[in-house]
């Protein structure tokens, strides 16, 4: 039996570090090997022995807002240090937190409780979707691909005809986010990689509105494949409680709401608590709905 040093590495889908983190290892019979939190740069803060006996090792992570992650390896060497890549539960326009608040819960959601803490997310990741949907805009970043045609009767006097986008909020065209303008004239040809940007250049773009420029004089173009992203950075609080509502009316549609919500919300029976906030979400939705993208 030999003992080695062993540590990991934990960071996050964004490369962030994770701390606080419970880290378990076993052997291959179920016992204990250790168990250790990582520390803010996602490492356990002191090596950790391990012999090379029963084999392979199991490792287990699990930290609240992030999902569980198991893999196995075999501890044959010395200073081990592993590198472990984990996937965080991802919302943006409200927290797990809020949905509990709202539907008077005292228990955060967990990966223990039912309905789980991965449900939660998974159900305003769906609301957050339904909201994009529905007002033909978004409030986080968001990457589409669609086909224009190019139409010359709206070429403006320095010969840039106007490309009307499906969504406002455009960012700026960068290859390396993989953003393309594909011309096509007989064969597609990206603008973003082959051509300059500029009002004086071959296209340039309003931002806000959602309007592509593109300067057709030389070429003959008829049509544009175009991926770009588009999102506002800045969440209204009307947006947030709307995500809100939206997430805790599916909840007690379903059969999570008799687990975890008792048959009355305050002075309102369950079903008519999940209709008032589905249509309060709807009402906040319309305000902010984008119109111009329907005449696009």
């Amino acid at each position: 039996m030999t003992n080695y040093n062993f540590n990991i590495e934990v960071k996050d889908q964004t490369g962030t570090a994770v701390s606080g983190a419970t880290i378990i290892m076993y052997d291959n019979a179920g016992t204990q090997v250790f168990s250790a939190i990582t520390n803010a740069s996602g490492v356990i803060a002191s090596d950790q022995i391990v012999t090379n006996t029963n084999n392979p090792k199991r490792i287990e992570f699990t930290k609240t807002g992030y999902k569980n992650k198991t893999f196995y390896l075999n501890v044959d060497n010395d200073d081990y240090n592993y590198y472990m890549a984990v996937d965080s539960y991802i919302t943006t326009y409200c927290q797990p937190e809020d949905v509990q608040y709202l539907l008077r819960l005292t228990t955060a959601f967990s990966t223990s409780t039912n309905p789980s803490l991965s449900t939660i997310v998974q159900r305003i990741n769906e609301s957050e979707d339904e909201i994009d949907r529905y007002c033909r805009r978004a409030w986080r970043e968001t990457q589409v691909v669609e086909y224009k045609d190019i139409n010359r009767l709206d070429m403006n006097s320095e010969g840039f005809v106007r490309i009307y986008l499906s969504y406002p909020d455009i960012y700026d065209f960068d290859a390396l986010e993989g953003d393309k303008i594909e011309i096509f004239d007989g064969s597609y040809t990206d603008w973003v990689a082959s051509r300059t940007s500029g009002r004086n250049n071959d296209y340039w773009l309003e931002n806000k509105l959602g309007i592509l420029y593109v300067n057709t004089l030389t070429i003959r173009e008829r049509g544009a494949k175009l991926t770009y992203r588009y999102g506002n950075a800045q969440i209204p609080n009307p947006i947030k409680k709307a995500a809100i509502l939206l997430t805790a009316s599916s909840i007690l549609k379903t059969s999570f709401g008799s687990v975890i919500v008792p048959e009355e919300i305050g002075s309102l029976r369950r079903e008519e608590a999940y209709k008032m906030y589905e249509t309060e979400a709807y009402q906040i939705m319309e305000k902010y709905k984008n119109h111009f993208s329907s005449l696009r």
